[in-house]
């Protein structure tokens, strides 16, 4: 007896509800028409999207939340100096492989030899800044370190024969002024 090229129907499986119309897949399964309309009943009665009622959160404990960043601010510097410098490489074209373990805040600033503090919610010329000690290299580990965002702001751009040039500079102009520069 030769075999049969027609191909059996397959039944078709109805969820609880009586739905026809196939599950989803993934591990869930779930009916793809009760998801539909669950979707359209949380829709209808939130007034919107899941974000609004995020945005609602955030507006009505507005304090609540702007406190809870500021801490995690205080006690995680360095994963937020990290993601800074991810934004900062994406936006400037520039690598970044390093990690929250490349990033070692010091107490004293390595370049002006100033304390280091954090300030409140506002940048203040003591405060830790993740430097790319050569720029072009970006941020990969063995190029950053931490210095005061003086001394940042200080270096910015220029390469270190510019600062060398402008510090003899400032140097001879100080020596030809008539009073004593202290």
């Amino acid at each position: 007896m030769a075999p049969s090229n027609s191909t059996a129907a397959v039944p078709v499986q109805s969820c609880k509800r009586g739905h026809t119309s196939g599950r989803g897949t993934g591990l869930q399964r779930r009916c793809l028409e009760c998801d539909r309309q669950r979707k359209k009943r949380e829709y209808k009665t939130d007034g919107g999207a899941r974000k609004d009622r995020c945005r609602s959160y955030r507006e009505t404990n507005r304090k609540k939340v702007i406190e809870r960043a500021a801490e995690r601010r205080r006690r995680l510097p360095e994963f937020f100096m990290l993601k800074s410098a991810g934004r900062r490489a994406r936006k400037g074209g520039y690598v970044c492989t390093i990690t929250v373990h490349d990033i070692v805040i010091p107490k004293f600033c390595p370049l002006l030899g100033i304390k280091l503090e954090r300030g409140n919610g506002k940048l203040n010329p003591a405060s830790p800044s993740l430097d790319k000690i050569i720029p072009d290299l970006g941020y990969v580990p063995g190029n950053v370190w931490v210095v005061s965002h003086r001394a940042n702001s200080i270096k910015q751009n220029a390469t270190p024969k510019e600062l060398q040039t402008l510090v003899d500079n400032l140097f001879k102009v100080l020596r030809k002024l008539p009073w004593e520069r202290t």
